[in-house]
């Protein structure tokens, strides 16, 4: 079996593609997550890929599993599994050129300039529109 491919096919499903951001340092990231209220799948993308799992909405009356990855990881996420994504595919490729525009090679604790949170808010703007346009197709 082509895990990989099944691993976007369950992304394009069950997935998002987003930016998360920090607060006090002000850095975006990017993230690659699917939920699900089976573990089985989840434990698979982890090995896959490594990521992390947590339970949420644990006062639900079914649990409910959260795996994802972030920056780096969340790259090389997409670089595998992008050739069989069908429905984020745009947000891959947003993603991407997003790492390599915006990646910060001196690392998370340097301080951002304004240009610096402007382009990055710019892409994060834009995968907001990409990300609702897929519900909006979904409905």
């Amino acid at each position: 079996m082509d895990w990989h491919a099944w691993a976007a096919g369950f992304i394009d499903g069950e997935g998002c593609i987003t930016f998360g951001h920090q607060k006090k340092s002000g850095q975006t990231y990017l993230v690659v997550s699917a939920s699900q209220s089976f573990q089985q799948p989840l434990l698979k993308l982890k090995e896959l890929f490594g990521g992390t799992i947590e339970e949420v909405n644990r006062k639900a009356v079914h649990r409910h599993f959260l795996w994802r990855v972030c920056s780096e990881r969340a790259i090389t996420v997409l670089k595998l599994v992008r050739p069989y994504l069908l429905v984020k595919n745009d947000q891959a490729d947003l993603g991407m050129e997003y790492w390599m525009k915006c990646s910060h090679p001196q690392g998370y604790n340097k301080p951002l300039t304004v240009a610096e949170r402007e382009n990055r808010a710019e892409f994060v703007g834009k995968m907001r529109i990409l990300n609702h346009r897929q519900e909006k197709k979904v409905s």
